[in-house]
């Protein structure tokens, strides 16, 4: 075990070694734009997902759809080029586009839930809740696949006996 002065310093690292992540992330979404773009080519958008795993990717690909010319591709598994994006943008070239999103829009990680939100959304008690509430309410319009909804709580009841 780690005493806390040892765990202070790698918390500390962590933070530094995190900057850095998130910087780089940015750095490459804005460049895979341009290339985006530019060429057509989304690859660096899959590749930067495979890559991520345990960083937010949730953020990372909705900034993608946002700004990057793709969009993910179910079937393929991967990115593809959102061409009417490419055709409805007016840039001089692929550079434009990275300059633009360096200096004009935010980075990916700047509306990072807080531990609270993301407290209150693992609770699956509190969500049923308010979709409940919501539906209840009649003000939203929710559309429900109750047998993926049944499957979901069969397997939610599986995962829990599980740990019983």
């Amino acid at each position: 075990m780690l005493t806390s002065k040892q765990m202070n310093k790698k918390i500390g690292i962590i933070g530094s070694n995190m900057e850095a992540i998130r910087a780089d992330v940015q750095e490459v979404i804005c460049s895979a734009a341009g290339h985006a773009y530019e060429h057509g080519d989304v690859t660096a958008f899959s590749s930067l997902i495979k890559a991520t795993t345990g960083v937010n990717q949730k953020r990372i690909m909705a900034w993608i759809r946002a700004n990057g010319f793709a969009i993910w591709s179910k079937d393929k598994d991967e990115y593809v080029l959102n061409q009417s994006a490419v055709k409805n943008a007016d840039f001089e070239d692929g550079h434009a586009v990275a300059l633009y999103l360096f200096t004009e829009v935010p980075a990916w990680y700047t509306k990072v839930e807080t531990p609270s939100e993301i407290d209150k959304e693992l609770d699956a008690i509190a969500r049923i809740s308010r979709l409940r509430k919501d539906i209840a309410k009649g003000d939203k319009i929710v559309k429900v696949d109750f047998e993926a909804f049944k499957a979901e709580m069969e397997g939610l009841l599986d995962d829990v006996r599980k740990c019983a």
